[in-house]
């Protein structure tokens, strides 16, 4: 599974290798290079996904599979204290609309709604990066994929054949900075997996483009 640089022979280390534009960079030559090839032979391959990292998975299902990873991290310590904060002030917003005149109590609430949908969205930042999942579960044609913690999420479902492309992605500026997901790119666009770890997206990518490779056989 090493990369070695095609110029000076030298191996690069996982921290240089951009798999979102597959390439990647020799700290010894100063140069950057293009890693396609290495990672359809040799990251797409059963020898790799046969040892997922922790906190991924992956299995056979009577009509197809299904794979997963946790998006669990640090994350909780910048989202609950957050969380906490804008539920903190709505508390006490909704507190003052509840002993208001009823015309101005419903203005309040009107006023209020958009905060407390982003109040809700933060606690929900806040459980996904202490025990949340993503699982793609693929049957046949039909694709889903779930988010959420434990039997409680939300489900998207796709055409399976109609992928033409799985890749890495960067979604830029959100919460602690720049991050990447999986992307499945066909007659649309699904993006998931974007709390995970960058070893658990190399092993997703991995997994649903040999599987993907093994289908168009």
């Amino acid at each position: 599974m090493k990369l070695v640089c095609p110029v000076c022979a030298s191996e690069i280390s996982w921290k240089f290798i951009d798999f979102g534009q597959e390439s990647a960079f020799c700290c010894e030559c100063r140069k950057e290079f293009d890693c396609q090839k290495w990672i359809n032979e040799s990251l797409v391959s059963a020898d790799f996904v046969s040892q997922p990292p922790s906190g991924a998975w992956s299995e056979s299902t009577a009509t197809g599979f299904r794979v997963g990873a946790s998006t669990r991290s640090f994350r909780w310590l910048f989202w609950i204290p957050m969380a906490a904060f804008w539920s903190l002030l709505l508390a006490v917003f909704l507190y003052g609309a509840f002993h208001s005149e009823r015309k101005v109590r419903i203005e309040l609430f009107l006023f209020l709604s958009p905060f407390l949908l982003l109040s809700l969205g933060l606690w929900v930042a806040a459980l996904m990066s202490i025990c949340g999942k993503v699982v793609v579960e693929i049957n046949g044609r039909d694709g889903t994929v779930f988010s959420g913690i434990g039997p409680m999420g939300w489900r998207r479902r796709f055409d399976w054949a109609q992928v033409q492309k799985i890749r890495i992605s960067t979604v830029y500026g959100s919460g602690f900075g720049n991050k990447q997901r999986i992307t499945l790119e066909g007659d649309r666009v699904l993006g998931f997996a974007k709390g995970a770890k960058r070893e658990q997206l190399v092993f997703l990518m991995a997994m649903l483009r040999l599987m993907h490779r093994d289908a168009a056989k």
